[in-house]
């Protein structure tokens, strides 16, 4: 870590093992805009600010990754009156249980809370 005009910066390899990936893929979220980065010198770095934006985007395909895998083993899915679902493996035991929804239902739920305020 370096400390420049009370800042913190994390290089790629730091950066990399905080979040438990690897160097190129800190370089290629760089890249792609979604972590801005400076250079200094010949060395990359990272924004002590700019570490919780990649942490949110870790977290979020931590979840992605992890429901892909219950859907994967999923031999059946049951809807409960309340509109969440059951997910089942084969051997019937529940794996997760689940209310589904689009991204407009949960934009008008959240827009009901808000104007219910």
């Amino acid at each position: 870590m370096l400390t420049w005009n009370g800042e913190n910066y994390y290089t790629t390899a730091e950066i990399a093992e905080i979040l438990h990936v690897t160097p190129g893929t800190v370089r290629r979220k760089m890249a792609s805009g979604e972590l801005k980065a400076i250079t200094l010198g010949k060395m990359l770095y990272v924004l002590e600010s700019e570490l919780g934006k990649a942490l949110e985007w870790k977290d979020a395909n931590s979840n992605i990754d992890m429901y892909q895998r219950i859907l994967e083993h999923a031999a059946s899915v049951k809807q409960l009156p309340s509109g969440e679902c059951i997910f089942y493996n084969d051997d019937g035991e529940p794996l997760m249980q689940a209310k589904i929804a689009t991204a407009s239902g949960v934009a008008q739920s959240i827009g009901d809370d808000v104007d219910a305020e």
